[in-house]
């Protein structure tokens, strides 16, 4: 396996955590519970399994541009899994040379849960990002 991502070695996507971090301020519990995303509490957490894991796996299906509802065209990545097709913009990581249609990939993502006054929300940040095979 390639591993084209990993967070928690990649000091250099700090603009990925702050990114998240920003979102994730709509829900400053989220802060109280798990601190913020890359900050050394919320990777003891994942680390000790306080924060889930979830690991897909699923081929690569498409890589390029595709005409959106709108009808307006991005590039994307779609991936299908057994338990859903993701789309992702095809950029960053994602323009790694080994990725492209036929190819498997395997997703580790975080998966927290939490509870606010409106009800709970669900947040899925993607940790590592490999390439299965080794045609790379």
């Amino acid at each position: 396996m390639k591993t084209i991502f990993d967070l928690k070695s990649r000091p250099d996507w700090a603009g990925f955590i702050a990114g998240v971090n920003e979102t994730l301020e709509l829900t400053p519990e989220y802060f109280i519970r798990y601190g913020r995303v890359g900050s050394e509490q919320w990777w003891q957490l994942y680390d000790r399994g306080r924060i889930s894991r979830t690991v897909l796996a699923g081929e690569i299906t498409h890589v390029g541009p595709i005409t959106d509802e709108f009808d307006e065209e991005s590039p994307i990545v779609r991936i299908h899994t057994d338990r859903a097709v993701i789309d992702y913009d095809l950029e960053d990581f994602w323009l790694h040379p080994g990725v492209r249609a036929g190819r498997w990939v395997q997703i580790e993502r975080a998966k927290t849960v939490v509870q606010t006054r409106t009800g709970a929300n669900t947040w899925y940040i993607d940790v590592r990002v490999s390439l299965m095979d080794e045609d790379v």
